[in-house]
């Protein structure tokens, strides 16, 4: 829609990773929130020394319906917090700049099935966490 491929990966959280884009309307380097809806198998089935983990064959019925019933709940949890966080950041973006002089604003949305993306802002400078460690306090000013 409005992004090209992603050039370089700017970080990773809970629940995304972010990367560095260009868009494809303004030409302007944009921050790429890409966020997975189907959970991966934790490091890919592969535990800490390296071995296959073992998995489970002939489980039962009802442990197999209790498993999907936890990665439904997961994911409607992880999808109402996505969906707060846009709408939050859509409120941003129709705020007069001045309003929003340190405030990221969202470009653009994109959803299917696998994933939701959202582009916004890219804010250089650093972490905001990094930050808040060296000055240790802030003003409201600030």
């Amino acid at each position: 829609k409005t992004i090209t491929t992603c050039r370089k990966k700017l970080g990773e959280g809970a629940f995304a990773t972010v990367y560095r884009g260009i868009s494809k309307e303004s030409g302007a380097e944009v921050a790429i929130k890409i966020v997975d809806l189907i959970e991966k198998e934790e490091n890919g089935g592969v535990g800490p020394d390296g071995a296959r983990k073992p998995t489970l064959i002939g489980s039962s019925e009802a442990l197999k319906k209790r498993k999907e019933a936890e990665r439904k709940k997961k994911l409607r949890r992880k999808v109402r917090i996505l969906e707060n966080e846009i709408t939050i950041m859509k409120r941003i973006a129709r705020m007069p700049p001045k309003r929003r002089k340190a405030l990221v604003r969202i470009t653009d949305t994109l959803a299917n099935s696998r994933r939701i993306c959202f582009t916004m802002e890219l804010l250089t400078g650093g972490e905001l966490f990094d930050r808040v460690l060296m000055k240790q306090n802030y003003t409201g000013r600030d």
